[in-house]
Parts: C-alpha cells; sequence; structure tokens
C-alpha cells in the first residue's frame, strides 16, 4: 500500500480479465478511483467499469487514466504524503507482462506530495482489481496482481 494510513481498507477486482485503467476524480488530492478492465484482453475488445467507485464525489476533475489498446495495468506510481495525491499506471501487453521497461501513462491528480517510485506487479502478473484506504479522500492505494484470470474474484472483492 502506497500513501497514508487514514480510512477503511476496500477492495473492487474485474469480473474477468486484467484491469485496462482508472476513472480517477481529484481536485488538488485524489478523492475517487474506479477500475476499468478489459475483458478478452486483445485490441478493441469491450472495457468494463468496476462496479464500485471509492472515495468522495466531490472531485472538480474527472480523468480517464488508460493504458493504450492491447495493453494492461502491470504497476502504478504515485505521489503521496498523508493521502494519495497524485497517480500514474504502468502497463505491458499482455503477451510480455514482465517487460523490464513498460509504458507509463501521464500521472493525474495534484501538484503535491513526494514520489513514491514504481510499484509492479510480480514478473509475469497483471493487476485484477485494486485495494484502497479511503474517507473523503484516497488516503492509500495498491494493486491486486494475478498471473491468470482463472482466480477467485469473489475473494479478491472482499
Amino acid at each position: 500500500m502506497i500513501g497514508g494510513n487514514g480510512g477503511q481498507t476496500q477492495r473492487d477486482a474485474c469480473p474477468r480479465g486484467y484491469m485496462t485503467g482508472l476513472n480517477i476524480g481529484y481536485a488538488d488530492k485524489i478523492d475517487n478511483v474506479q477500475i476499468i478492465c478489459g475483458e478478452y484482453l486483445s485490441i478493441g475488445d469491450p472495457e468494463k467499469e468496476g462496479e464500485r467507485r471509492f472515495g468522495h464525489n466531490g472531485h472538480r476533475h474527472k480523468s480517464r487514466l488508460a493504458c493504450p489498446d492491447g495493453l494492461v495495468v502491470v504497476g502504478f506510481e504515485a505521489n503521496t504524503g498523508r493521502v494519495v495525491d497524485s497517480i500514474g499506471l504502468l502497463c505491458a501487453p499482455i503477451s510480455r507482462l514482465d517487460v523490464e521497461v513498460p509504458y507509463s501513462t501521464e500521472m493525474i491528480g495534484g501538484d503535491g506530495g513526494r514520489y513514491q517510485g514504481a510499484v509492479r506487479c510480480n514478473s509475469g502478473d497483471a493487476a485484477v482489481g485494486i485495494v484502497v484506504q479511503h474517507g473523503r479522500l484516497i488516503d492509500a492505494f495498491s494493486l491486486t496482481c494475478n498471473n491468470s484470470v482463472d482466480v477467485n474474484y469473489d475473494a479478491l472483492a472482499y
């Protein structure tokens, strides 16, 4: 988990497939997140938003932070203090999840916090969900990773 230690801990997971991005609400800090999942993992396949949005809906800005077509989330980077100020995603092709230098999206959020570095799934794994601590803001953020879409998603969701 990257960030502070406040808020309640909650999880969400893709019902099938891997994470391909996040919907993010923010002002000067990240105040809500929602996962975006790719069900079939090939270019042009439909994406599905997670059922849950964590945090507060008081954001001034909304952004969709997504991997390019054909790539899935394999990690993230963040600026944090006591809460998550900004976040960016690391993406890789499903056929090369262990790529040494993944594609990096832009960082979305406020300008504060300290850069925490890149946090990657284990080699050969991709993100299938998130774990967050939140109240009105996103206090801390982490990914749930797996190397197969044949996982018990109900166990990951709660």
